[in-house]
């Protein structure tokens, strides 16, 4: 579109785009990207500033649910439609495991919705795989053995 070479940043890289090309052309990719930044940060700050509104309440918790590595895709579903139906159902909000970073969902929402979507989640792997975790729960971790 720019006539220019945009390298990226993976995951895993830090934050640097290279832009090679005309220098008129190499600040209007410049400016694009600044946008594009501004745009998903407001999108960042207004998904913290829900989170933040569900959590606020005296019965409200976050729960770090650990699930083996093989079983996140399976939890999240196709297209997310899984975690997408228990948020909407339950008026709580998951934050998906990070590709490669870790292997836990984040939960947050009231204390009894919450324990309510666990087990759930529990009952779907089970129905899915055939297979009973068994639970240990440490504080507000709960982790999911095989």
């Amino acid at each position: 579109m720019f006539g220019t070479y945009i390298h990226t940043p993976s995951a895993h890289d830090e934050p640097v785009f290279i832009i090679k090309g005309q220098r008129d052309k190499v600040l209007e990719v410049k400016q694009e990207i600044i946008k594009a930044d501004n745009h998903f940060s407001n999108i960042k700050e207004a998904r913290n500033s829900k989170i933040a509104k569900m959590i606020d309440s005296k019965d409200s918790a976050c729960y770090r649910l650990f699930i083996p590595i093989k079983y996140i895709g399976l939890v999240v579903g196709r297209n997310g439609w899984f975690v997408k139906n228990l948020q909407s159902k339950y008026q709580i909000h998951i934050e998906t495991p990070k590709f490669d970073l870790c292997n836990y969902f984040q939960l947050y929402g009231q204390r009894e919705r919450l324990h309510i979507v666990k087990e759930l989640i529990f009952e779907h792997i089970l129905k899915k795989t055939g297979i009973r975790f068994n639970q240990k729960q440490e504080s507000d971790d709960v982790f999911f053995i095989e």
